[in-house]
């Protein structure tokens, strides 16, 4: 059973629910780990839909810095996840 199963398996029952917050807290640790300080922090503003034009300005990078990286920070995280 995958990961992604198990999220698009989500009943709403009690069990479900804390099986998804399991899952959901794991992954933000993985993202912790596997991430630089710089990645996770350009990872989270993607998270709350910032452009790439307004992630650079916030932190003082070109966009180019941000798209990569954005694509390191996804690369990762696929590989972690396809790994555990």
């Amino acid at each position: 059973v995958t990961i992604a199963d198990t999220i698009y398996d989500v009943d709403g029952s009690p069990e479900s629910l804390v099986i998804l917050n399991e899952i959901i807290e794991r992954f933000e640790e993985t993202e912790k780990r596997t991430l630089s300080k710089f990645e996770f922090a350009v990872w989270n503003a993607h998270k709350t839909e910032r452009s790439l034009s307004k992630i650079a300005e916030i932190f003082g990078k070109d966009e180019k810095s941000v798209r990569n990286a954005l694509g390191r920070a996804r690369t990762k995280l696929a590989d972690a996840v396809r790994n555990s």
